[in-house]
C-alpha cells in the first residue's frame, strides 16, 4: 500500500535531506579495513584456498554421468575474500569435485547478513534522523547496477529501508555494501518524498 506523505512529513523529511546535504551523504564511503566487517557475525568457512566463503544454498541432486545416476552435492556460496559468487560440486561424501566462479550471478543475503547491514545503518550519524526507536528495518535484496562506482563487480550491495507507522511510511532507503561497510542513500526522484519500495521478501534461488 502506498503511503501518501502529508505536507509536515515533506517539509520534516526534506529539512533533513538538507542538513546533511543528500548528495555529500550519497558519495561518502564508509569503510573500515580490507576485511568485511561482517565475517565477525557470519558462519563462513574456508575454502581448499583459505578463502573465506559463506554458502547460501545447499542441496543435492541425482544426474545421469556416463549412463549411471549419480547423486552430488552442490553449494552456491559467496567468496568474501575474491568478492565473487561461485558454485562448488562436492561428491555425497564432501570431497570437492569442482568450482566454478559465477560472477554475474547475485544470491540472496543470509539473516545474519541482513540484521549485520541493519545494525550497521541504525549506528551511523548520517542517517539516525531519518528513522525513529520503533521503526522497523527491512530489506536485503540485491542492488547491482553495472556502472554503479562500488555496487557493481566484486561487491555484495544491499537496499536497505526503514519504515514507521507500522510499515506505512518509508523514511529511508539505503544502499549497504557488505564487502566495504560502504553506504548511501538510494537514488530518488527530486520531487518525490514518498518512499514506495517493495515490502520484505527473498529474492529467488540462484538463477
Amino acid at each position: 500500500m502506498r503511503a501518501r506523505a502529508s505536507w509536515l512529513d515533506i517539509r520534516w523529511f526534506a529539512a533533513v535531506l538538507g542538513s546533511c546535504g543528500l548528495f555529500a551523504c550519497a558519495q561518502q564511503p564508509v569503510r573500515h579495513g580490507a576485511q568485511p566487517g561482517v565475517l565477525a557475525v557470519i558462519d563462513d568457512i574456508a575454502d581448499a584456498e583459505g578463502n573465506r566463503i559463506l554458502i547460501i544454498r545447499d542441496y543435492v541432486d541425482e544426474l545421469k554421468i556416463d549412463g549411471r545416476d549419480v547423486r552430488q552435492r552442490f553449494q552456491y556460496v559467496w567468496n568474501y575474500t575474491r568478492g565473487i559468487a561461485q558454485m562448488r560440486v562436492l561428491d555425497v561424501d564432501g570431497g570437492l569435485l569442482r568450482t566454478l566462479d559465477q560472477p554475474r550471478l547475485t544470491l540472496n543475503v543470509t539473516e545474519a547478513e541482513r540484521e549485520y547491514a541493519f545494525d550497521r545503518v541504525r549506528a551511523d550519524p548520517r542517517w539516525t534522523a531519518m528513522h525513529r526507536v520503533d521503526s522497523m528495518f527491512y530489506g536485503g535484496f540485491s542492488f547491482r547496477p553495472p556502472q554503479h562506482a562500488v555496487c557493481s563487480e566484486r561487491a555484495r550491495c544491499i537496499h536497505v529501508f526503514a519504515s514507521d507507522s507500522g510499515g506505512r511510511n518509508t523514511t529511508l532507503h539505503v544502499i549497504y555494501d557488505l564487502m566495504s561497510d560502504y553506504s548511501e542513500l538510494a537514488a530518488e526522484r527530486a520531487d518525490s518524498v514518498a518512499l514506495d519500495p517493495p515490502h520484505p521478501s527473498l529474492e529467488s534461488s540462484p538463477r
